[in-house]
Formats: C-alpha cells, sequence, structure tokens
C-alpha cells in the first residue's frame, strides 16, 4: 500500500495554471490576492470589449520584444571641410582619400552609404552603431585621415580638417536622394558656394547659426 503522506506537491509558480488532474477543471494559483484582481479585471475586459483587449495585448508583447532586443537606424548626413577650406582635396588625391575615410567608417562598425565631395570638403552618408557616438567617430576619423595623408603624400605635410562639422539624421525614406545630392557634388558646387550650402542646410534642419563663424 502506497504511503501518500511520501508523494511530494507538485510546485506551482504564481499565476501558472494546475493540469495534472485529467477530468477537472484547470485551477490557476495566484500569489497575491492583487494578482486575482487584476486576472478578474483582465477577463472583463476581454468579456466587454474584446477589440480592446486584442489591441492591449498585441502592444504588451511589442513592449516586450523592444525589451529583450534593440533596433536602430542610426543614418547621418555628415559634412566636414579641410583647415581653412583650403582646396587640397584634388583629383590626385580624392579617390584614395575616399577608400580611406571609408575603410575608418567600417572600422568602427559603421556603413558608408555615399562619399562624394569637392577640394575643400565632404560629404558623407553613414550609418553608424548604437554604441558609438558621433562626436567620438569623428574626431577618430578626421585625426587618422589627417595623418595618413601625411604618411602617404609627404607634400602635403600641412594637410588637416576644420575643427568643427555638420552632421544631420537622414530618414530612411530619404537615403536614395541623400546618396544622389551627394554623387553630384561636383555639378552642385558648379553654381552654390559650401558657405551657401552649409548655410542652406542649417536653416532646413533649424539650426541656429552666427553667419561670422560658418
Amino acid at each position: 500500500m502506497r504511503n501518500h503522506s511520501s508523494l511530494s506537491t507538485p510546485i506551482v509558480k504564481p499565476g501558472v495554471e494546475r493540469s495534472e488532474t485529467p477530468g477537472r477543471r484547470r485551477q490557476t494559483i495566484f500569489a497575491k490576492p492583487a494578482e486575482r484582481a487584476a486576472e478578474i479585471a483582465r477577463a472583463q475586459v476581454a468579456r466587454d470589449t474584446p477589440i480592446m483587449f486584442h489591441l492591449l495585448e498585441h502592444l504588451s508583447m511589442v513592449r516586450g520584444i523592444n525589451m529583450a532586443d534593440s533596433y536602430t537606424n542610426l543614418l547621418y548626413h555628415i559634412v566636414f571641410s579641410t583647415k581653412g577650406r583650403r582646396p587640397l582635396i584634388t583629383s590626385e588625391y580624392e579617390l584614395l582619400l575616399y577608400d580611406y575615410i571609408g575603410g575608418t567608417v567600417r572600422g568602427v562598425g559603421g556603413i558608408s552609404l555615399e562619399l562624394n565631395g569637392t577640394e575643400d570638403h565632404v560629404h558623407l552618408l553613414a550609418k553608424l552603431r548604437p554604441d558609438r557616438a558621433l562626436s567620438d567617430v569623428l574626431r577618430d576619423l578626421k585625426a587618422n585621415a589627417t595623418g595618413w595623408m601625411h604618411d602617404v603624400f609627404p607634400a602635403l605635410q600641412d594637410f588637416s580638417w576644420q575643427r568643427g562639422y555638420g552632421a544631420f539624421t537622414v530618414s530612411q525614406s530619404s537615403v536614395e536622394d541623400v546618396r544622389h545630392y551627394i554623387a553630384r557634388q561636383k555639378e552642385h558646387h558648379a553654381k552654390f558656394s559650401f558657405r551657401d550650402e552649409f548655410i542652406q542646410f542649417l536653416k532646413a534642419n533649424g539650426i541656429e547659426y552666427d553667419e561670422r563663424y560658418v
């Protein structure tokens, strides 16, 4: 004869349904009265307003996904110029320089989507990682590019970048427009100066500026 007192009692976590006894209605065990009240309220919402109930359930699932994972699409249109806007990025150097800049972006986990410019400034459309601050990426990029230019092209020992830069967020729907704009930089600047272009960017993005320092 089995000793029933020796049988272990199943451990049921709060809110988990018992289902080990065939033929009996499943019973939900709640750790606290507040949980029972919440379950009753949930059932009432499901009964009285089923559409609202399913919407709330969906939002709860979305929140759960967002808390578990991070999804970003950090796209920037970045503009920076040579120091004093000197026309040093000539056709002799520009393609090699652009390759180096693109490689630097990849080196920090980013993606260079478009890269072009003129003799005195560069436009870069890039997707960057969320764990890399834009200011740090630009600081390292410009410092490394300057050193690389000095090493590879001895005639450009005085090459350097302007200290500041412009960086403007880009929506995914605008990526192709921005890429086309950057690709046509030389045609664009046959009519407009870099200063006029940059001021136009500042105005379009609602950024205050002092014309003495642009």
